[in-house]
């Protein structure tokens, strides 16, 4: 049985009408894309070298984008007579690669501005022209000067000043070329590195908090219950309180046809002796067990590492995941060797699912936003409750929530989100948040003071990215389940969340918000809000629900 295509857009940022400070863009180039402000905590810092290699990515722009809303509806809106009809990863490459026309075109491009086409190569799937440049030769295609940014902690990057040109007839087949105007670490093999070790450090995953149990306030480290204590699941988040918080007890059914794939990037790793001490206290069938490795472009793990910034997120990862599917259950490591998400991963696995967590801030974040991502925002038991009542909104950080820039809110999102802002949303301005845009997250679960073990010691750690894989757990039991019964695994399931087949499946969180940006922030509310999504899952209802659809 073949998973379900994700599909990728690659969008086109808005333009402002900045000027350039350059003075030399040939007439028959056009501004193809341009950032509007710096990310917070950046600032230029000095001229790029000239001879400083940089790995071009330039993305194509791909057939047919106009139906895709049209063609993901069509399978994945449990009205439709199509749903659960996913296509194979070769229709979607035939739909959506981009024309043959499009790569002549940039191919010719490059020749022409002294650019030889044996130093181009073409991915695999058509989507993507690539080639080392320097810092000069870039600065002469894009008609742009490079800049090397730097932050406050002294990780650099670079990137163009303002935008970039491309010739006017190479653009109308261009999507976009990074690295150009985002900020992100050059890890190309060959290419010049700046400060790379520290910067790579800067771009990990992290929890939005981590600290070792010997570390908490003597009242709360009095309170961490044994593994099976469930009465102090407030202060340490064990795998038995995650099963009873939502009902999730399940043992793998169809697992040789079943499998959930974890990424992680650049240097991280796991920690093997640290997940078997965890598997021993909270999930004794899983000591021993490893993931499989998946490399992408040269990724490798080093499971004797003790590097707490290295080890701390991918062994968060694999011990919710492999902790809470039973032994039986594949879990896949896509291990990338770089710590770019968006082009190296969803290009080498195109059919893959992913659902993410979002860190808390108001100004809208990338791919969070995009209607075709599970977003996963975060709660908490409040301090001394039991995991029978109900949850709130975490106090300790900011669950990541709010409104698109870019991305309009999809249709299947409209009844509730507007609901929200009809009676709950504060009286924010536009300069504060998008009413219009596509609202995030779309649900929640448990992501405070969760177990974990770091270098053999206990810790407890939070943010969304501890509910992300939680999440994705109970996805991959929800495909078991189905795949076992003869159906097909569920695929994008936003338009089937905010359904009315899935009435009654989420439990409501009315407590708590998201302070940020100087703001109150977004309250949690009855119904969808910006800080919880629907709410967390019951997942017994949830189960039941996915498993009556075709």
């Amino acid at each position: 049985m073949v998973a379900p295509p994700s599909f990728i857009v690659l969008a086109t940022s808005v333009l402002a009408s900045l000027g350039s400070t350059l003075s030399h863009i040939p007439s028959s180039h056009v501004l193809h894309e341009q950032r509007r402000s710096l990310p917070a905590q950046w600032s230029l810092h000095r001229r790029a070298d000239p001879d400083l290699m940089l790995p071009l990515s330039i993305a194509l722009v791909q057939s047919n984008i106009g139906n895709l809303e049209e063609h993901l509806l069509n399978i994945a809106d449990p009205d439709s007579p199509n749903y659960g009809k996913h296509w194979t990863p070769a229709q979607v490459r035939e739909t959506f690669r981009p024309s043959r026309e499009s790569a002549h075109v940039v191919y010719s491009w490059l020749k022409a501005d002294g650019v030889q086409p044996e130093r181009a190569e073409l991915s695999h799937d058509g989507m993507f022209v690539r080639v080392n440049v320097s810092i000069a030769e870039a600065e002469r295609l894009l008609a742009t000067e490079y800049y090397v940014y730097q932050d406050e902690d002294g990780a650099e990057s670079v990137a163009c000043k303002h935008g970039y040109h491309l010739p006017e007839h190479v653009s109308r087949h261009v999507d976009l070329v990074r690295p150009t105007i985002d900020f992100s670490e050059l890890s190309h093999s060959g290419t010049a590195m700046l400060k790379r070790a520290y910067a790579g450090r800067r771009r990990l995953k992290r929890p939005a908090f981590s600290q070792a149990v010997g570390g908490l306030h003597p009242s709360m480290k009095a309170r961490a219950g044994s593994p099976g204590d469930l009465s102090k699941c407030d202060t340490k988040v064990t795998l038995d309180c995650l099963r009873d918080l939502y009902g999730f007890r399940y043992v793998s059914v169809a697992p040789e046809k079943n499998s959930i794939g974890i990424v992680e990037l650049g240097d991280q790793t796991y920690n093997s002796d640290d997940l078997d001490v965890f598997f021993a206290k909270y999930s004794p069938g899983r000591v021993g067990h490893r993931p499989q490795l998946v490399s992408i472009n040269g990724g490798k793990v080093n499971t004797s590492s003790t590097d707490l910034d290295f080890i701390q997120e991918s062994n968060l990862d694999l011990s919710l995941v492999m902790g809470l599917l039973n032994e039986a259950q594949q879990v896949l490591l896509y291990q990338n060797g770089n710590n770019d998400l968006i082009e190296d991963l969803l290009s080498a696995l195109d059919k893959e699912y992913f659902a993410v967590g979002g860190p808390g801030s108001y100004w809208p974040d990338y791919p969070a936003t995009c209607q075709y991502v599970t977003v996963v925002g975060a709660t908490q038991i409040p301090p001394g409750k039991p995991t029978a009542d109900a949850e709130s909104a975490p106090t300790r950080f900011a669950s990541g929530g709010g409104f698109s820039n870019l991305f309009p809110r999809p249709r299947f999102q409209e009844r509730a989100v507007q609901k929200y802002l009809d009676e709950f949303a504060p009286p924010y301005g536009p300069d504060v948040f998008n009413r219009t845009g596509r609202a995030y997250p779309d649900v929640a679960v448990n992501g405070h003071n969760i177990a974990g073990i770091n270098n053999g010691k206990d810790w407890v750690s939070g943010g969304t990215s501890a509910s992300a894989p939680i999440f994705a757990a109970m996805l991959t039991a929800v495909n078991d389940a189905r795949i076992a019964a003869g159906k097909s695994p569920v695929g994008w399931i936003n338009p089937m969340i905010y359904s009315h087949f899935f009435t009654g499946v989420w439990n409501d969180i009315t407590n708590g918000s998201n302070p940020g940006c100087g703001t109150d922030g977004f309250p949690a509310a009855p119904g969808w809000d910006p800080v919880t999504g629907l709410g967390t899952p019951n997942f017994p209802r949830m189960l039941a629900a996915f498993m009556a659809l075709p």
